[in-house]
This record gives C-alpha cells, sequence and structure tokens, in this order.
C-alpha cells in the first residue's frame, strides 16, 4: 500500500487533524491534482508508517471520502504494467503529470481511482515529490502508526468490484469470498469489499484501519479525548473515530 488519497472540504482542517493523530513530518505541495481528472489544488502528505496519507480538496461534484488508492508494484515498469491490465480486461487512464509516465491508472468497478507505481511510499515521496515541509504543524502525534492495516469499501455489488481486483492482484483471502464480503490480501495490508446497504452507482470509503505502534485503547482514548477527540471502543481491541469530513478511522493493534 503506496499511499491513500482522500478529498477533503478544508483540507488544512483535515492536514492538522491527521497531524494530531500521527505526528511526525508533514509535507504540503501548493497545487497538484490528485488524478487524472481533476483540477490542481492544495495537497497534504502525512507520513503513515512505510506509506502515507494525502489530502486533497474536494471539487464539485465530488464529496469528500476517497479520491484514490495507490498500490507499489515490485519490478515495476509502466508499459508492460499497462498491457498486462488491459490484457486482464482493465482499461487504463493517461497520467495526471506532463512526463509522469512512471504512473498506471485505472478505475474500479466502482468508479474508484487505483493508481500503480514503483513502490518506496514515504521514502520514496520524502525525497522525490518536491513538497516542502508545512508550517505551524505539531511535531508529535498523540500515538505512532506503524501501517496502514485495512481499507475497508462499500460497493452497491460486491461480487462485481471484488472480481475487479482479483484480476488486478489475484490475492483474494478466502476463494471468491462470499457474495456479502471480499478480502485481499495488499502486501502488509488487507482491502475489504463489503455490500452496501444502499443504492448508489459508485463505491466509497467506508473506512481506513491504522495499526498503532504499543496500542492501548484506554490510554490513547484519553490521549485523544486531551485533543477534542472522541473515540468509541469496539469490542476493546480497535478504537473509532471521524475526521473533520466524518470520513471513519480504526486505529487497532
Amino acid at each position: 500500500m503506496d499511499h491513500i488519497n482522500l478529498r477533503g472540504t478544508d483540507v488544512a482542517r483535515s492536514a492538522r487533524f491527521y497531524n494530531s493523530l500521527f505526528g511526525g513530518p508533514i509535507l504540503r505541495v501548493a497545487s497538484i491534482p490528485a488524478n487524472p481528472t481533476s483540477p490542481a489544488g492544495e495537497a497534504f502528505y502525512i507520513q503513515t508508517g512505510d506509506s502515507y496519507l494525502v489530502v486533497s480538496p474536494a471539487f464539485e461534484p465530488d464529496k469528500p471520502g476517497l479520491d484514490h488508492i495507490c498500490f507499489g508494484v515490485n519490478d515495476y515498469a509502466a508499459e508492460p504494467v499497462a498491457t498486462r491490465l488491459r490484457m486482464a480486461g482493465i482499461m487504463t487512464l493517461a497520467a495526471n503529470r506532463p512526463g509522469a509516465d512512471v504512473d498506471v491508472w485505472a478505475r474500479d468497478a466502482g468508479g474508484i481511482f487505483v493508481q500503480l507505481r514503483s513502490p518506496g511510499g514515504w521514502a520514496r515521496l520524502s525525497t522525490n515529490r518536491g513538497g516542502i515541509p508545512a508550517e505551524g504543524f505539531a511535531g508529535s502525534g498523540a500515538f505512532s502508526v506503524v501501517s496502514v492495516k485495512r481499507i475497508g469499501l462499500q460497493s452497491t455489488n460486491a461480487g462485481r468490484s471484488g472480481d475487479f481486483y482479483g484480476r488486478l492482484f489475484g490475492t483474494e483471502l478466502r476463494a471468491r469470498g462470499s457474495a456479502q464480503t471480499r478480502d485481499f490480501a495488499i502486501g502488509g495490508s488487507v482491502l475489504s469489499i463489503a455490500q452496501s446497504p444502499l443504492p448508489g452507482q459508485d463505491d466509497v470509503l467506508d473506512f481506513i484501519e491504522f495499526g498503532v505502534k504499543a496500542f492501548s485503547p484506554n490510554v490513547v482514548r484519553q490521549t485523544l479525548r486531551e485533543r477534542g477527540i472522541l473515540a468509541e471502543s469496539v469490542g476493546g481491541r480497535q478504537l473509532h473515530i471521524n475526521d473533520p469530513d466524518g470520513i471513519a478511522v480504526r486505529l487497532s493493534f
């Protein structure tokens, strides 16, 4: 899992929220498109273990939520990857920056953008992206994130969306899962697709789960409360919170 890009109504506010959770370095790019069809806008980059989280503006008609997921591919080369996707029946899109032939883009069966590129995550970003350290942000957060453990998507057709990621990765944790849930191993993370109870045309983000170093629900919950963030304990093993746009965030071991 290289990075996750979220759309927010106020990118600086969202960046401060995630910075209050994770602390650490945070980069800002004054103007960059989030995906091949998006206008350029201000973006913030927050380290999440070896990967990172991006917050970009939500432009009409898009609502706050998931913009895209980026996966790092071992032994990556753009043209062979694009060719393999097309042979699997997955249409690729043009890169979103001039000369950015290192990125291959597609849309999943429910409309979510998927980006493929060489691996590296935060290590690559911090040396090659061109962002500058953002000013006015805290140096330390409530806790230290080890990794992005799980991304949950809701789909009006979990079978169709699951088949897409099956063609893309071939790493389903259970053979074709069930009609309601499909899970895929992505490096050290899991992508979960659940059947949505609500009608709609596109897949949407259900939650992002972060693994936290030295996780203690009571300690983390108290620390969050001191920072004005309310957390709900679930089963004694997870804490659930919402970001300023209502995006669901889970914290766990």
